[in-house]
């Protein structure tokens, strides 16, 4: 079932389009020409630009700031009071706070969006210049479901309920890696939330994507370069 995300400065969630939605359960796996066209975006996508910065919670006043390791210096602090482990997301830094889940802009701080849903809980986010992707977990339960929101300048995109738990995800170029259920990773397209390839990881267990250089490395325990 389809729930509703109250968004603060939002746009309509988008449906992933031609076919079937995105984490569905009859989505066919591993199949081609979608496999290898994935995987090739995924190659071809150029190494991050270097950003050089901490964002760090600070208790007395409470606030967030960012820290500029390149030039030395704060470059900005705001007053609120963080809940969660600041996660720089591309252009974005996204933490819990009183109103919620908080998308800030990394330039000077200021919020884009927040996502205010009581029941939602912050997992993971990653993102590429003004691309993010965040994701979520719904409910205290033990196997809470999962959520995740596509972020594009500063405003939300698309979103997907998910009928299992959701992993930590990484943004490559145009595409967003999303571990799953514990064994699953889809790869949706980041403009409109397309799932357009899943692998089923059959004899291991897959939490967490990262993008680090040029490769995006998946895994739990362990992590390993997802190529073709």
């Amino acid at each position: 079932m389809k729930r509703s995300l109250a968004l603060a400065f939002a746009v309509p969630a988008v449906r992933a389009a031609c076919g079937s939605h995105a984490f569905e359960p009859q989505f066919a796996e591993r199949q081609d020409p979608a496999m290898a066209a994935v995987m090739r975006d995924l190659a071809a996508a150029p190494a991050r630009p270097s950003k050089p910065v901490i964002v760090a919670v600070v208790r007395s006043p409470a606030g967030l700031l960012l820290w500029d390791l390149a030039e030395g210096r704060q470059r900005w602090r705001v007053s609120v009071e963080a809940r969660s482990t600041p996660i720089v997301a591309g252009d974005y830094v996204v933490t819990t706070e009183p109103d919620g889940i908080a998308v800030r802009n990394i330039s000077d701080g200021s919020v884009a969006l927040v996502l205010d849903d009581p029941e939602l809980h912050l997992i993971g986010a990653d993102g590429e210049g003004r691309h993010a992707v965040i994701a979520l977990a719904r409910g205290e339960s033990a196997t809470p479901l999962g959520f995740v929101v596509g972020v594009r300048d500063g405003s939300s995109a698309w979103s997907h309920e998910l009928p299992l738990p959701v992993g930590v995800p990484a943004v490559a170029g145009g595409v967003a890696v999303v571990p799953w259920g514990q064994q699953r990773l889809s790869m949706l397209d980041m403009t409109d939330g397309a799932e357009r390839l899943r692998l089923r990881m059959e004899h291991g267990v897959v939490g967490y994507a990262l993008r680090h250089g040029e490769k995006v490395y998946v895994g739990q325990h362990k992590l390993f370069a997802l190529t073709q």
